[in-house]
């Protein structure tokens, strides 16, 4: 499965001047995501949201992370009643250290450290909201296994799996070993982002696949502040095989943006990801 890390690069102040900076933006430079990596526009970021669905149910709208076909779409209460979460694994022998970068309960970003002990749930001790970027473990140990951060109220079953998906906020894949390298760092996997209180996302690009064969439509959702569910009509796409296009989509702060996949045909396996940036306010 593949991974998709959300936050790649980050911009000091400072990094360019305001001249240049408005160069860009005035497309006076022919490719800002280009300039973006070169960090050569201060304090933005590059950002990539997205993950797969392997197996859906036909005609069942998914969010789109590796669970998705066996569960309800995400649940999104936290937003409107900040929760504590937990982490677990499916190896029973997994110590890693885990941070999770989540947005809290006064809608700043954060970063939270935790230490995995095995299948069993481990509590972060925290006030979240959402999920901001993805999770990822800091120093790899052999063996692990799959990682869940979800909401503390669920439970565990004997696999380290959370007994009820929905309140599963970020999800990080078991590593898959490279030959020659030193450590092998997964990154989490679920398409939803929640925006702090001082940033919002741009989402420029958005790519997906399906199944030879098969067909299926992504819907991009938005909740503003102050709901837990979608509001407005969702923006869609229907395609057959891949698919890449341009848009232009802003996620203000204290908003949280996720893909949600549906398909008519069983067993589909889709992959779903947005590529852009996030912006101070």
């Amino acid at each position: 499965m593949p991974n998709f890390p959300s936050q790649i690069h980050v911009v000091p102040s400072g990094g360019a001047s305001n001249k240049h900076l408005n160069e860009i933006k005035n497309n006076q430079l022919t490719d800002f995501r280009t300039e973006l990596s070169l960090g050569n526009i201060p304090d933005y970021a590059e950002f990539n949201l997205g993950s797969t669905n392997p197996s859906l149910p036909a005609n069942s709208e998914r969010t789109v992370w590796y669970h998705a076909g066996a569960t309800e779409p995400y649940n999104f209460d936290s937003l409107v009643s900040p929760r504590d979460w937990a982490i677990s694994s499916t190896e029973a022998a997994d110590n890693q250290l885990i941070f999770v970068r989540y947005v809290a309960d006064d809608w700043t970003l954060k970063t939270v450290f935790g230490v995995l002990e095995g299948k069993t749930k481990v509590s972060l001790g925290i006030l979240a909201r959402g999920i901001f970027s993805s999770s990822q473990p800091v120093s790899p140990t052999n063996p692990d296994g799959n990682v869940y951060v979800f909401d503390t109220a669920g439970t565990v079953g004997a696999d380290g799996i959370p007994t009820d998906l929905t309140k599963v906020r970020d999800f990080i894949p078991a590593t898959i070993p490279v030959a020659g390298a030193i450590t092998n760092i997964s990154t989490g996997s679920l398409a939803v982002a929640t925006m702090p209180a001082d940033r919002q996302l741009i989402i420029r690009r958005l790519t997906g696949s399906v199944d030879k064969g098969k067909n299926a439509v992504v819907l991009i959702k938005l909740i503003p502040f102050g709901f837990i569910e979608e509001k407005g009509t969702p923006l869609f796409h229907e395609f057959e095989k891949e698919f890449d296009i341009d848009i232009v989509l802003n996620i203000g702060a204290k908003s949280t943006v996720y893909f949600n996949v549906i398909s008519p045909d069983a067993g589909a396996s889709v992959t779903v990801t947005g590529q852009g940036w996030i912006k101070p306010i």
